[in-house]
């Protein structure tokens, strides 16, 4: 550890006596430090980012870095303490009670109590009243904060309860609106929505769910930033192309677009880890590891599907000839594309035998120049004026 017991830079410290060995504080502090650094949406607390997402991260980060033996003043005393109870053996339950002081005054941003004298604040702490509620916290804040300052030590929650607690807040109040979709949903609304698509799709909810669990870690993030700000148009781009890529569509289409689906969700995992890198929250690149077993878990939910789908309820769910034509169209398209594994290959075959025959589609001629509308991306911008068949975009 840098520093001696008597370098004036290290705040001081004291021996855990609870824990194996009787680490000093500070190590155990510093221990700890990694696990908090492992929730994303902190780092840029950690790395100072100059746009801090939430007070109330940082105030756990500063509890952490700054906290010493003993309180700054009564007003961040627990009653355990000022009791004699605590003189013996440093508690855990008296740190939570200095975190939760630490919350109050980074709300109010005076100390707690505000300019009350010390012997006012003492008698309130030892008689157990408890602390009036500031009015610049939520019900939802309060209730952890009251958690975190109860009375008597043994009602208060666990650190580790905290941290979780500080993480649904943080997650639960940034928000900001979406404005290029219509009614300008919030950007929670809009990932929750997304987060009930997935399970409608489960040959590709592995690969959703990846996505999905980075947008919302990187959210707390982005959601400070101006809504000019690079980096939030491209998170929220990201988050539109995925909003497309989750609408339910039948079997037939699933299967003939699956490795559209994989490219376009890859494309979109990397442009989201340039996002990570510019609002400076480091994370560890999981999916990239998973992406393989979650590409095989892909084939076994459609080989599973669609061996328990009739060629009936294949073809019923397209609704309409026309629609029927163009899903075979964009299927025996599909199997000639490379880098498929040879089963996929084989099931897209056999499943599009079966369907041709039950349709009374044999014969159909692919067209060299038929390319399946899920294959281009395009803008929300329109070209000019609306045609015979719709409006015109700009596609890629």
């Amino acid at each position: 550890m840098e520093g001696g017991p008597d370098d004036p830079e290290q705040p001081p410290s004291f021996p855990v006596v609870t824990l194996q060995g009787s680490p000093s504080s500070r190590e155990v502090l510093r221990a700890a430090l990694p696990r908090i650094r492992r929730v994303p949406e902190w780092g840029g607390v950690l790395h100072k980012s100059p746009q801090p997402p939430h007070f109330l991260p940082r105030c756990l980060v500063s509890w952490t870095e700054d906290r010493g033996p003993e309180p700054r003043s009564v007003a961040w005393t627990p009653r355990e303490k000022l009791l004699g109870a605590g003189d013996e053996l440093p508690w855990f339950e008296s740190d939570v009670y200095y975190l939760g002081m630490t919350i109050i005054e980074a709300m109010t941003q005076e100390p707690p109590f505000g300019a009350m004298n010390e012997e006012k604040i003492m008698d309130m702490i030892i008689i157990g009243e408890h602390y009036p509620k500031p009015k610049e916290a939520t019900d939802d804040e309060w209730s952890l904060i009251s958690q975190l300052c109860a009375v008597h030590m043994e009602d208060r929650i666990s650190l580790e309860e905290a941290i979780d607690e500080i993480y649904k807040l943080q997650r639960r109040e940034i928000n900001f609106p979406v404005e290029s979709l219509e009614e300008s949903p919030s950007s929670r609304k809009l990932l929750a929505s997304i987060t009930a698509k997935c399970e409608r799709i489960p040959e590709n909810e592995k690969l959703f769910r990846r996505l999905l669990e980075r947008l919302e870690r990187l959210h707390i993030a982005v959601a400070p930033l101006a809504a000019e700000d690079q980096r939030k148009k491209q998170y929220v781009d990201i988050t539109l192309l995925f909003l497309q890529l989750v609408k339910y569509k039948p079997l037939l289409e699933r299967l003939a677009k699956c490795e559209i689906v994989r490219e376009r969700i890859f494309h979109l995992q990397l442009r989201l880890t340039e996002v990570g890198k510019e609002v400076n929250v480091a994370e560890l690149p999981t999916w990239i590891e998973d992406w393989d077993d979650d590409c095989e878990n892909q084939f076994s939910k459609l080989s599973q599907l669609e061996a328990n789908s009739s060629e009936r309820g294949l073809v019923k769910r397209l609704c309409g000839k026309k629609k029927v034509q163009e899903a075979l169209f964009a299927l025996k398209r599909s199997i000639g594309k490379r880098g498929q594994s040879v089963e996929m290959k084989q099931l897209k075959e056999a499943t599009y035998a079966r369907v041709e025959a039950y349709s009374n589609q044999a014969g159909l001629h692919l067209f060299d120049w038929f390319i399946s509308r899920d294959e281009i991306e395009y803008n929300d911008k329109v070209i000019e004026a609306e045609g015979t068949f719709g409006y015109a975009h700009h596609g890629t």
